[in-house]
């Protein structure tokens, strides 16, 4: 797993996410825009429900607009025991980048195509999913859900990906975070490396004269598992904890960095009379606020003395029977290899996946 310098932030409680499902036609609408293409649409609702179909099952459905919008949202974004495309993208994208990507649907599958083919494919966007497992593993893989849960005492990491200081940020800036490590519950994947979430800064100042303390607090209020399902984490006892031995074994002396506040809560990350500089690339331990269920995606098959110690590069290629537009380049593993085990005489049955841990 990638690791900063030192972990410099030690932050306030992280208030509870305020998220509602959308209710209506026309949130529901939004939030499969905002999913497949980035953002929200213009125009007429009929006239832009028929664009996410085609796009997404590449015809028209029958039956009155609620129905398919209905049917729509279930399909890309419903909870359940059935596989959404949603999830669907973000497990292939974690079984061939070893995590996942943040853009749009359209923009994803694009980006897999081209690293797999050399160019992006025609046709629904379901389609190309399915041309995309048939390339990369040789079969049409099948994925099973299921349901997780993430500890209230389970510490995993965040990773800054923009940098925050108290020189500059102020008050109600957005914080861009992405999960830096697979969130698993045994062996059913919660939260794929990569996964995106926000905060924002509640409280800023900046370092003063007599060395009186620079001070910053975030509140992260939006993480979500590989179901969309959103929650908040929280600086608990156990990320504390966690924190403190990393700073010590950085040998960054914990006077520096004082954690103040009652159970649960982190007054701030204080430097004694100095500018707090948080680079990109800065981990912060979190954990739930409370236990959070997620709809999971199975994983099977765990092995770590399959893969080669290497890195190496390997060139994925569709089957004989399967025409091509041209070659597929050569695929350099980001850090260490997937393989699939497919079973053939059963298409339906979960994906054997196996992958080796990390050094």
């Amino acid at each position: 797993m990638k690791r900063s310098a030192v972990l410099g932030a030690v932050f306030a409680l992280l208030t509870t996410s305020v998220w509602a499902a959308p209710d209506t036609v026309l949130e529901k609408t939004e939030a499969l825009e905002s999913t497949v293409y980035g953002k929200v649409q213009v125009g007429a609702l009929t006239d832009r429900v028929h664009q996410l179909q085609d796009t997404i099952l590449g015809a028209k459905q029958q039956g009155s607009i609620t129905g398919q919008v209905e049917s729509l949202y279930k399909s890309v974004e419903g909870q359940g025991t059935k596989v959404t495309l949603h999830q669907e993208v973000n497990a292939l994208e974690w079984m061939y980048f070893d995590e996942v990507h943040s853009g749009s649907l359209v923009e994803r599958i694009g980006e897999m195509e081209r690293s797999v083919n050399g160019l992006e494919a025609k046709g629904s966007l379901q389609s190309r999913v399915q041309k995309l497992k048939q390339s990369i593993f040789g079969t049409q893989v099948a994925l099973k859900t299921k349901t997780g849960t993430i500890g209230a005492d389970q510490v995993f990491t965040l990773e800054l990906t923009e940098p925050v200081t108290s020189q500059k940020n102020v008050k109600d800036d957005v914080v861009h975070v992405k999960v830096a490590e697979d969130v698993m519950d045994g062996e059913t994947l919660l939260i794929p490396k990569g996964t995106v979430g926000t905060g924002h800064i509640t409280e800023i100042t900046k370092a003063r004269s007599f060395g009186r303390n620079a001070k910053l607090n975030i509140v992260f209020d939006q993480l979500q598992g590989i179901d969309g399902t959103i929650f908040t984490a929280i600086q608990g006892e156990e990320a504390k904890a966690k924190t403190k031995g990393e700073l010590k074994a950085a040998g960054a002396s914990v006077a520096g960095a004082v954690l103040l506040g009652p159970v649960g809560l982190v007054g701030g990350y204080f430097v004694k009379g100095k500018s707090i500089d948080l680079p990109v690339g800065t981990l912060v331990y979190v954990q739930p606020e409370s236990s959070v269920t997620i709809s999971g995606i199975e994983i099977h098959g765990v092995d770590t003395g399959v893969a080669p110690k290497a890195p190496v590069e390997a060139v994925v290629a569709p089957k004989a029977a399967e025409p091509v537009a041209i070659q597929a380049p050569a695929v350099k593993a980001k850090e260490e290899p997937v393989q699939v085990v497919p079973d053939d005489s059963l298409t339906e049955k979960p994906v054997i996946i196996v992958k080796r841990e990390k050094d």
